[in-house]
């Protein structure tokens, strides 16, 4: 399997286009909380592929080791987050620990380092993603990282410690530019 992305083309899966759809995921699902039984995470992934969706960012959270599972059997992309911008000994453990666990995944196009940080654009804060980002590429080279920012990208290099630059919502069109 080969995965490309390019900024003029977009994403590439085996050498061919592929356009992505995909949804925001939390790991609970309404009415049920976040003890998911297998039958209910199948029904969701199912559910969405119905409505178009092809790919599955898990926000806010590693995914559980059973909807990698189901997505790889499905043939649902997943962005398997992180979630937190933590270099401490446990931060770093914690991303090695999902790492080591969900690189055999095929469904795995992508490592997010973070969600939203309080630190995004900072110095600091580039600094310490590109220490998660580097830990990544030595664990997991043939995959991208991406932080899902929702604002500071292009302060102090923080986009540049990433493959990928994710925006999240409520941004004003010139700040993408």
């Amino acid at each position: 399997r080969t995965l490309q992305f390019t900024a003029d083309k977009g994403f590439f899966l085996n050498g061919k286009p592929y356009l992505i759809k995909g949804t925001c995921n939390h790991q609970d699902f309404a009415g049920v909380g976040v003890a998911l039984p297998d039958q209910v995470t199948e029904y969701k992934i199912k559910l969405l592929k119905e409505m178009g969706c092809n790919a599955y960012r898990c926000a806010h959270h590693a995914p559980s080791p059973e909807l990698l599972d189901l997505c790889d059997r499905l043939g649902m992309l997943v962005m398997d987050e992180n979630r937190k911008l933590d270099i401490s000994p446990d931060g770093i453990a914690n991303l090695k620990e999902v790492l080591y666990r969900d690189r055999n995944h095929p469904s795995v196009i992508m490592w997010s380092m973070e969600n939203e940080e309080i630190l995004e654009g900072t110095i600091m804060g580039s600094r310490m993603l590109d220490t998660l980002s580097r830990i990544t590429h030595v664990i997991d080279p043939t995959r991208p990282t991406i932080a899902c920012m929702n604002h500071g990208w292009n302060d102090g290099g923080y986009s540049n410690s990433v493959d990928i630059t994710g925006y999240n919502y409520g941004q004003r069109e010139d700040q993408y530019i």
